[in-house]
């Protein structure tokens, strides 16, 4: 069994909702904050794959156009869920607007990173039966590993030290004999008046590798006793954040 970050995360919010996804494969339209994150990390893994591979980056323009297709393409064949009462065409080029005003400040940023690996796959065996998969979005020329995380609301040096996605791709990365010397949330961040670059360094001990220990166990628990127990407590469980609310028989919805 091949297990991700994205599933372990998944099963720490909601069972039922994990259950749904990788189950019973019921996937379902994107929300915009999904396909506003991937565009923007689609164009963050082009630019620097292009310092990586040609020793520089090419204009600004090509990233900009790249990533709009990009944007346009995956709504396109995956769909937007949208929610009710809202315009689906003016959330689309109202999200196109911002991309366009978020792209310089994540390619000057990005200027400042010297990568040694961009967007790699790593799998480590945690059991007989089981592997770890990540793909981490950067590790520069120090041995730093980079997160970036995109939206709309601010990141804090919390979201930083309590991040299980840098634990696993801290533990992955050495699992292959890469010496990490530190760990980096990038967070990219469009507000209505401006858009932030904030930097939350952190590290991590034996005892967060526990912590991914237990994850992992409590999801391999509940594959093995068909056990899904829905958390309707919690701000996923919404129409905005889960993509199964309107659907779910867990949930109370307005008539």
């Amino acid at each position: 069994m091949i297990i991700s970050y994205s599933q372990l995360n998944k099963l720490a919010m909601c069972p039922h909702s994990y259950k749904l996804r990788y189950r019973d494969r019921i996937k379902m339209a994107p929300s915009m904050s999904l396909i506003w994150g991937s565009s923007l990390h689609h164009a963050a893994q082009l630019y620097l794959s292009d310092k990586l591979t040609i020793g520089h980056p090419s204009k600004d323009e090509i990233y900009q156009a790249l990533m709009l297709e990009y944007y346009y393409n995956k709504i396109k064949t995956e769909g937007l869920r949208v929610l009710k009462g809202e315009d689906k065409n003016q959330i689309i080029a109202e999200n196109e607007e911002g991309l366009i005003r978020t792209l310089p400040v994540l390619i000057e940023n990005l200027s400042e990173i010297e990568p040694e690996y961009v967007e790699m796959k790593f799998k480590a065996r945690i059991k007989e039966n089981i592997s770890l998969v990540g793909y981490v979005d950067c590790i520069d020329i120090f041995g730093v590993i980079h997160d970036l995380k995109t939206g709309k609301k601010s990141k804090s040096q919390k979201d930083a030290d309590s991040s299980m996605q840098l634990t696993a791709y801290k533990y992955l990365a050495e699992n292959e004999g890469i010496e990490i010397s530190g760990l980096q949330l990038d967070a990219l961040t469009t507000l209505k008046t401006k858009v932030k670059w904030d930097v939350f360094k952190t590290t991590r001990t034996s005892d967060d590798y526990v912590v991914l220990a237990n994850h992992i166990e409590a999801l391999e628990k509940a594959i093995e006793t068909e056990t899904y127990t829905p958390n309707t407590n919690g701000w996923w469980c919404s129409p905005k954040c889960c993509e199964y609310y309107n659907t779910c028989k867990y949930v109370r919805r307005e008539a």
